[in-house]
């Protein structure tokens, strides 16, 4: 995850965020990474990847997701 703006990445280019608001974010953004351990992160991923794989194959959309 990088930390400038990873928890609203759509609004990277805003320009009417000050320095403080980029600041915040960045300091949120350290925060939930570093909340959860490595393997917990890894965990996560592998199951999202595996998550993905499953609905492709079965012609599925992943976000949102189908039944």
């Amino acid at each position: 995850m990088t930390s400038e703006l990873a928890t609203f990445p759509q609004l990277r280019n805003t320009p009417e965020l000050t320095e403080r608001d980029r600041e915040a974010d960045k300091a949120v953004a350290l925060g939930l990474r570093d909340a959860k351990a490595g393997n917990t992160h890894r965990s996560y991923a592998s199951a999202w990847h595996r998550f993905q794989e499953l609905a492709e194959a079965g012609g599925r959309r992943v976000l949102p997701s189908t039944p």
